[in-house]
């Protein structure tokens, strides 16, 4: 009986992965996170290098730290509840006498959940409104220099170019 419900469940089982999950969000909170931000800020710790390549405001830094924590607070209830439902999967066939309607039915709410996952709009067109017309424009150097990371380390593998320096950010020197 435990194999033919494993079989059935497996059968059933499409995959899901914490990506699919973590990589959706729901706007609403970020758009009301986004409203509650009192200025002036302090600059954010962390994303120097970005803020220089972009020319980021501390200001626009905090809403968009803002806007990915909203989106990872959204998605952590999905996966919560998914990892709820698997461990409940999990827990019934590893008893002795599975019950194959009830691992139905969490399969069942399994795809709901990720059909909700999957409802969540992405973040990407509300991070770019964050930024202006002069910095969305930037964003494209920063995908080609993306683009050819691979190639680059590649290279440095092969001797045809060096390292880059490691950052002085917390460095020690001797004197």
């Amino acid at each position: 009986m435990k194999r033919a419900a494993l079989f059935i469940l497996t059968a059933l089982l499409s995959p899901l992965t914490v990506t699919e999950i973590l990589c959706q969000t729901n706007a609403a909170p970020a758009q009301k996170a986004q409203q509650a931000i009192p200025f002036p800020l302090p600059a954010p710790p962390g994303f120097a290098d970005l803020k220089q390549a972009l020319g980021l405001t501390d200001a626009q830094l905090v809403q968009l730290q803002t806007l990915q924590r909203s989106r990872q607070a959204a998605s952590q209830a999905v996966y919560q509840q998914v990892a709820a439902k698997q461990k409940q999967i999990n827990d019934m066939l590893n008893s002795p006498a599975p019950d194959a309607a009830a691992l139905g039915q969490l399969e069942i709410d399994m795809a709901n959940l990720r059909k909700q996952a999957g409802a969540m709009p992405p973040i990407h067109d509300q991070a770019l409104a964050i930024l202006d017309d002069a910095q969305r424009a930037k964003l494209t150097d920063l995908q080609n220099a993306f683009k050819l990371q691979r190639a680059a380390g590649e290279a440095v593998g092969l001797g045809l170019i060096d390292p880059p320096a490691p950052p002085a950010v917390g460095r020690v020197t001797a004197q």
